[in-house]
Formats: structure tokens, sequence, C-alpha cells
């Protein structure tokens, strides 16, 4: 890693003289909750394994008083492995809606979804966090 790292300095891609790197053993989660008025689908991924990369000179996760990481900003390079847990959760009043919504998970056709859901109204949230535990964070100096 440090040698590509070093390539990305060279190329004038990355500028910063350290980073630091945040290694997530199933701990990195992310989230997506569409909303209509009562109405509520979230769809989770914590991933078996993941490395975020951020600039040390720019905006890093910080820990909230729980030990967790919530609202991560943008991180400069991100690898997530294999999904290790789906989190599924339909609050859907109306049936007609709710079995179609769960005709695409059946199908496996999550974009079809999220096109469908923003045709119909949802308004889409994103939310990523790291748990405390099972989080490596490394200060890479160059």
């Amino acid at each position: 890693m440090k040698d590509r790292i070093h390539e990305f300095l060279a190329n004038g891609y990355l500028t910063a003289t350290s980073i630091i790197k945040f290694d997530c053993f199933k701990s990195y989660e992310e989230t997506t909750t569409y909303l209509q008025g009562v109405n509520k689908i979230r769809l989770g991924y914590l991933y078996h394994y993941s490395t975020l990369t951020y600039d040390a000179d720019s905006e890093i996760p910080k820990p909230a008083e729980d030990g967790n990481y919530y609202n991560l900003p943008e991180p400069l390079k991100a690898i997530c492995g294999d999904i290790w847990k789906t989190i599924t959760e339909i609050h859907v009043g109306d049936f007609k809606l709710r079995a179609k919504v769960k005709s695409f998970f059946e199908e496996d056709k999550n974009l079809e979804m999220d096109d469908f859901l923003l045709t119909v109204g949802f308004k889409p949230t994103h939310q990523n966090m790291i748990y405390s535990n099972g989080v490596q964070v490394t200060k890479l100096s160059f």
C-alpha cells in the first residue's frame, strides 16, 4: 500500500504527507433508508472487511461518545470486502406497495427497486458508520 501511495504522491493525485487508515473488521455499515410519510424501507450492509483511507490534513471520522463513528466524510479511498450481514426492514402500510417492494428483493433487483421507490415519491437518506469494536486506526507518514 505504501508503494501505491508514493505513486499517487509522485503523480500529484495525493498531496498529503500523512494519511489515516481505518481498517474495519465486521464493523463498517452502510445504510439507505427510503421514507414516504409513515412508510419506511431500510437497507443496510455490514461488510466483513473494509479499509477507509483519509488525508490526515482533511476531515476525518471522529468517534462519538459511545466510541462509534457516525456520518463519515468521503474517504480518499475505500475498499470493501464481502457483505457479512444484510439488514432489511420494510414498514409499508399499503399491501400492494409492500408486495411490489418484496418482489424486488426476491428477484434481487436492487437498482430497479431504487428507481421504483424514487418514482413513487420515496426520499432516500444515506448513513455510514464504523463500530468501535473491530476497527483499527493507523496513521502513516511519508
